[in-house]
């Protein structure tokens, strides 16, 4: 009997022709372990390369690399690997970040150049034997001699790789098992030789024979930690009742068609006929175990080197056939066809446990047995088609086939039935705990889940459902998902059971009262269950939780609708106040050309008293739509209001209590300190007006600081430092609807003639402009509570400046500029300054005002408008100040959509707001001119 050799599994990538420039180098480390060296430290330590687990076993390494000492000789080329003179000829492309370097593999692997020199005597016995195919020569015997050293070579490399401390220890063990197969399979070749020879005992053949198959289970034990460890014990019992079917089906093919007829035809007995289909058989199931493994996962190196075992795999099987049948006929020989099929095929797979120890890091590990019963789900029934059905046919008239081919099917119909029951049982326990998964996932589940049946009567509701409702499951189970505890609006329900009924889904809106009667908004989506033959079979409904989201939309629309209407009031206010300007400048210069006694020096005066009340309620506009120019400074708020308290005290009246509590960590606020004045004069004059039988107001400061979840649930706020000013009253209070529309402009609850509705306008205009944003809190008759929050800001509040504004200001003789699109609102700025004394020189825009200054040889002062044509009045003080670096700037405008450069490079600007005096323009002119030069 010829002696069949055993394949062995190994698993990285394939080494074709380009070797030079895929191959890392590789050494043996001390433990025999093959080795990349992937650098070296500052003390010349080669770091080894550990090498990704599956392998061809598919598994990432989880021991640490050893180190080892490099030799001179490493040192050397590792500094300069370039000037290695056996370098390969074709330029290798660059190595990816963490591959190994390499060096040339002729000069640094002696394994790899057994392998050629092993695969040239291969390809010379394999030629020789094409040439001489009718000589039994003694060379002609000697083909299958490449195949016993391809063997020795791949137990040594197996047992490196067994004893590598660069493998995982699932892969060790692999190897282990692969090693101790070579092992047993040599002595069982050692012991084949022995019985026969000349008077052995008869026991030995069989035992030689035992001692080779034995390989085969701890080659299958090492195939079945290949891919990654998530398997289940079903999942293995799977993948090797396909084996054993495969290998069954198998069996009885070559049986029926190869070895049984041959055996007859050689009159060979039944013991010799199953000994030679035996190993055919077994190389056969080991060939499907490895083909199963590519074929479950992607294109990776692991899933290359099974290809490349496979392809030995299949060598030596028909190795094993060829041999099987010359023994039967007494006819086998060694060496000749079979000995060059056992060669290239015991090569191949030395060639795979080279590879093994060769790959890097970037080797992919197969995918994991699980859910192998959706894999090869056509393999029974095939199995049983071919193997039972040609078998049949083909021997339907020989009776002793017909006779063992029964009990044959019987064993393959039993493996089938066994892969089935184990699939059913997988696919069961799958089921369960995907069931248990979904329950999970209800049970935890933030919305609210009901189901229902047909009649539309709850029979489950989750723990959610308890938490937005407050009903409890009992609570309601039972009741019909129209009243959920409280019957829903009769039009509503109308609306879902019509929907319902006709087998669609509804989706809407509800208010809903919880058992604690606070209201809440709900978002409902109820869909028909429906059978496998589409038939409804119950309801299930999502309720979810929208009250926040709500809340915010009204937010959001109240501050979209406050955005257009300040847009609104803010232009309206810009050409109010040009026009405010003209005649309050123009009614205080006739004023003042008047006697006392005048009869129209009353007119006048009516006239300026109307224009103030103008002028007032133009800023109020311009501080709602967020259009004043601020000039903000660090502010104390604790400061601001002690030096209000005493006016608050006296305005509020006596039948209200005024109580004040600080904070004295308070924090400083960037703000215009006259604007915060504002704010708290509207608030505490808006909580007086709430109290007309008395009551109390509380003022208090603090330190806050808001986090992101409370900035996402109120509109204007950001997450940050803040300080607070609190004004509670104990007023009549304010319903939601009266809420939604307070901050804007005209609205009030007041009785007609009682208030302008400007109040809380301002106060929200002003705070928002700051940067802030005001959270109001008010119940009907019990009272409200406004909070301004202001950011906090580092630093130490400052004490604000006199702006000089005297009546007694004076006049002077140096040269103005003026630039003022507005006719009126020039002439009046001329004439101020023309009476007090000063040179003046007016345009009506920019570029005009450019063409002026360009023919004055000097002049000390520049006052324009903000907002104007062709020019605006910003740039034309840039462009003027580049040619008069010393020159002075006064703005004055209506509103400006953007801040002033105060931190420019135009320093700090004095402003005017329009309307104003006389007396206000000559003193901030004065004082613009009489500070002192940088």
């Amino acid at each position: 009997m010829a002696v069949p050799m055993a394949p062995f599994v190994l698993d990285r990538p394939p080494l074709p022709a380009r070797w030079r420039r895929i191959i890392p180098t590789a050494r043996a480390g001390r433990n025999g372990a093959l080795t990349g060296t992937k650098g070296t430290n500052s003390d010349g330590e080669a770091r080894r390369t550990s090498v990704e687990g599956g392998s061809v076993l598919g598994m990432s390494s989880d021991t640490p690399a050893p180190v080892r000492h490099a030799s001179d000789g490493e040192r050397a080329a590792a500094a300069a690997p370039e000037a290695a003179p056996e370098a390969a000829p074709e330029a290798a492309p660059e190595a990816p970040a963490n591959s190994t370097p390499r060096r040339p593999i002729l000069t640094g692997d002696p394994v790899f150049l057994l392998l050629v020199a092993l695969g040239t005597v291969t390809v010379m016995a394999a030629l020789w034997w094409v040439a001489t195919r009718d000589d039994s020569s003694f060379f002609s015997r000697l083909t299958g001699a490449p195949a016993v050293a391809s063997g020795f070579v791949l137990l040594g490399l197996g047992v490196r790789l067994r004893r590598s401390l660069t493998l995982n220890a699932r892969t060790r063990l692999s190897w282990s098992l692969i090693a101790s197969g070579i092992a047993l399979y040599g002595l069982g070749a050692i012991v084949h030789w022995i019985a026969y020879s000349a008077s052995s005992p008869a026991f030995l053949q069989p035992l030689g024979s035992a001692l080779q198959l034995a390989t085969y289970p701890l080659v299958g034990f090492a195939l079945a930690l290949v891919p990654r460890p998530t398997r289940t014990i079903s999942d293995l019992v799977l993948f090797w009742l396909d084996i054993a079917i495969v290998a069954w089906s198998g069996a009885m093919l070559f049986w029926h068609f190869i070895f049984f007829p041959v055996a007859q035809g050689a009159g060979a007995d039944l013991a010799a006929t199953v000994g030679a289909a035996v190993f055919p058989v077994f190389d056969l199931s080991l060939l499907f175990a490895v083909v199963a493994l590519v074929l479950r996962g992607p294109q990776t190196e692991s899933s290359t080197i099974l290809r490349v075992a496979a392809a030995g795999i299949a060598l030596v099987f028909l190795g094993d056939v060829f041999a099987g049948i010359r023994t039967l006929q007494g006819t086998y020989v060694q060496g000749g066809a079979v000995g060059v099929l056992y060669s290239a095929g015991w090569l191949g797979l030395a060639l795979t446990a080279y590879m093994q120890g060769r790959l890097g890091e970037s080797a992919g590990s197969l995918p994991a047995l699980t859910n192998y019963s959706k894999s090869f789900v056509w393999l029974p029934y095939v199995a049983v088609a071919v193997a039972f059905v040609a078998p049949a046919v083909y021997d339907w008239n020989n009776g002793d086939l017909l006779r063992q081919h029964v009990p044959a099917t019987g064993l393959l119909i039993a493996l089938v039935v066994a892969r089935l029951g184990v699939t059913a049982a997988q696919n069961a326990s799958m089921a369960a705990a995907e069931r248990e998964r979904l329950a999970a996932a209800v049970e935890q589940a933030s919305e609210g889940i009901l189901t229902a049946d047909r009649s539309g009567n709850i029979t489950y509701a989750n723990p959610a459902f308890t938490r937005i409702t407050g009903l409890e499951a009992s609570e309601i189970i039972g009741d019909n998902l129209t009243s959920m505890g409280e019957p829903l609006d009769p039009a509503v329900a109308a609306d879902i059971g019509s929907t319902l009924i006709g087998g669609d889904a509804w989706q809407g809106r509800v208010s809903h009262r919880r058992k604690d009667g606070t209201q809440v908004e709900l978002d409902l989506a109820l869909s028909p269950m429906r059978d496998s033959s589409s038939a409804v079979v119950g309801y299930v409904e999502i309720v979810r939780d929208i009250t926040r989201e709500r809340a915010l939309e009204a937010q959001l629309a109240q501050s979209q609708r406050m955005e257009a209407v300040g847009r609104l009031a803010g232009g309206i206010a810009h050409d109010f106040n040009n026009i405010l300007t003209a005649i309050s400048g123009f009614g205080e210069l006739a004023s003042d050309a008047l006697p006392e006694d005048h009869p129209a020096s009353v007119d006048i005066a009516e006239v300026l008293r109307a224009s103030d009340r103008a002028a007032s309620l133009t800023r109020s506009l311009l501080a709602f739509s967020r259009r004043t120019v601020m000039q903000p400074r660090l502010v104390d708020l604790n400061e601001v209001l002690a030096s209000l308290t005493p006016m608050l005290s006296r305005i509020i009246g006596e039948n209200i209590h005024l109580e004040v509590s600080q904070d004295k960590e308070l924090g400083a606020t960037l703000a215009d300190r006259s604007q915060l004045e504002q704010v708290i004069l509207n608030l505490v004059l808006n909580a007086r007006d709430a109290m007309p039988a008395g009551g109390k107001v509380t003022i208090t400061t603090a330190n806050e600081d808001l986090d992101g979840d409370y900035a996402r649930t109120h509109v204007g706020a950001a997450a940050g430092p803040y300080v607070v000013l609190t004004i509670a009253d104990t007023g009549v209070g304010m319903t939601p609807d009266v809420i939604e529309h307070a901050f804007e402009p005209f609205y009030t609850t007041k009785a007609r003639g009682k208030g302008s509705g400007l109040g809380l306008s301002t106060v929200i205009g002003i705070v928002q402009q700051s940067g802030g944003f005001v959270v109001v809190d008010s119940t009907p008759n019990v009272g409200s509570t406004f909070g301004v929050h202001m950011p906090r800001a580092l630093g130490a509040a400052g004490t604000d400046e006199a702006d000089g504004t005297g009546r007694n200001s004076t006049g002077g003789t140096e040269t103005i500029l003026v630039a003022e699109d507005e006719a009126p609102v020039r002439q009046f700025v001329e004439r101020v300054l023309r009476g007090a004394g000063y040179r003046v020189f007016v345009a009506g825009n920019g570029r005009e005002a450019l063409e002026v200054a360009a023919t004055l040889p000097k002049f000390d002062l520049l006052f324009t408008d903000v907002i104007m044509p062709l020019m605006g009045g910003v740039q034309l003080a840039r462009e003027i100040s580049a040619g008069h670096p010393d020159i002075r700037v006064v703005f004055m405008s209506g509103y400006s959509e953007e801040a002033l450069p105060l931190d420019g490079d135009l320093g700090r600007i004095p402003y005017i707001p329009k309307p104003f005096t006389s007396d206000v323009l000559l003193a901030r002119v004065r004082a613009a001119l009489d500070e002192p030069r940088s």
